[in-house]
């Protein structure tokens, strides 16, 4: 029989190759393929894998800043100017402040007593664990407090400061303190502070020792102060 050919194959192998016949160079065809397919995933896998290396990466040094204030406040290591002597006597003075929160733009207000601890620069309150305001503090930290020295006042509304009675007021009037509030966990730091705060605060011991009770400190960053005469000055603890 006559076999016709057409550009160097058989009409047999044409009709061999449209039958499923395997045809020279098929296989290279489908290697390339593959290579074509496989490498761009293989590439998305690798960047993805590299990608989400480098975000746990910046979360755990972000959690390591936000720890290090902690430590911080926690101990007397740091350099920091002190406090001027009126906000010194003013918070060695007084036991109640106004503690200012807030979360998700809702501003909370709270009467709290507190103590100073003046060698380590601190502020020391407790909290129960289940309130509004203990709620704000793990998740918006940043905390206004509100330090006014009342005079005393008599029944008649008259007011007396001194042995005296002289109606008179303090040089300070009221200070005004920024800074970042810290939930201290369960541990010796915490415990050490609780029992300064309760020694300055006996009175208080239902507020201070107890089921689920929260120790805060806060490490203050700037302070208003504003006496009788409406002056205000400022003190950073950068010293600017």
């Amino acid at each position: 029989s006559r076999t016709r050919t057409f550009g160097g194959q058989t009409c047999a192998r044409r009709r061999a190759g449209t039958l499923g016949a395997r045809v020279p160079g098929d296989e290279k065809v489908k290697a390339t393929m593959d290579r074509r397919i496989l490498l761009p995933l293989g590439m998305g896998f690798v960047s993805g894998l590299v990608i989400m290396m480098g975000v746990n990466h910046l979360k755990q040094k972000a959690k390591q800043r936000d720890e290090a204030p902690r430590k911080r406040a926690l101990s007397a290591g740091d350099i920091r100017p002190p406090f001027p002597a009126p906000v010194v006597k003013l918070l060695d003075s007084a036991s109640l402040c106004y503690l200012s929160t807030t979360h998700g733009g809702a501003p909370h207000l709270s009467l709290m007593h507190f103590t100073y601890v003046q060698h380590e620069e601190l502020i020391v309150f407790t909290t129960r664990r289940n309130t509004l305001k203990h709620r704000n503090l793990v998740k918006s930290p940043d905390v206004a407090i509100l330090i006014h020295d009342f005079p005393g006042l008599t029944s008649e509304g008259q007011v007396l400061d001194g042995e005296g009675g002289e109606k008179t007021y303090s040089r300070t009037y009221a200070v005004t303190l920024y800074g970042r509030a810290y939930v201290l966990e369960e541990g010796s730091d915490s415990e050490r502070l609780r029992e300064k705060h309760l020694a300055r605060q006996p009175e208080s011991a239902v507020f201070i020792k107890g089921d689920d009770i929260a120790v805060v400190t806060v490490l203050i960053h700037t302070a208003r102060l504003c006496d009788s005469a409406d002056k205000v000055t400022e003190w950073s603890s950068t010293g600017q």
